[in-house]
């Protein structure tokens, strides 16, 4: 008998699912407010890193982002050394930008930033008042999500 046995780690239910919703759209926002001057650096450094903010994982991430209205490209790994990557792409371009998720699984890093490609210029998510209170939210469990900082 396995000790300390978890539920399904597929599927977020009830908070779970609010609460993931929120810190993915602060990934998204931050992405639409990645400075002019920085556009041609692309947009993978800005967004969330949810490596230590249980019981989120990528399969969660990803599910997340196509309830938002995203659109998945195939999961890629490396293989030996576990890293995988994968895009994600909204038939509205025009308010939401192109995401990725990326990490390695080996030590269970998992991050949702800006597609590797040069970005766009987006409304800030932020500003929208039907996001406006989720982003806070978010922000507010990010601030009290464990934390290893560099």
């Amino acid at each position: 008998m396995l000790l300390h046995s978890q539920k399904s780690l597929y599927y977020a239910e009830g908070e779970e699912i609010t609460n993931l919703t929120d810190m993915v759209l602060v990934a998204i926002n931050e992405v639409t407010k990645i400075d002019p001057d920085k556009r041609d650096d692309g947009s993978y450094n800005y967004g969330v890193d949810f490596s230590n903010i249980p019981p989120f994982n990528p399969y969660m991430i990803a599910a997340t982002l196509e309830e938002l209205g995203y659109n998945a490209e195939c999961l890629e790994s490396n293989g030996w050394e576990h890293d995988y990557w994968q895009s994600f792409y909204h038939p509205d371009n025009k308010k939401f930008p192109p995401m990725q998720t990326s990490g390695t699984s080996l030590i269970h890093q998992c991050r949702l930033h800006g597609n590797e490609e040069k970005c766009g210029e987006y409304p800030h998510l932020e500003d929208n008042p039907e996001y406006a209170d989720r982003i806070k939210h978010g922000l507010e469990l990010l601030k009290k999500a464990m934390d290893r900082a560099e």
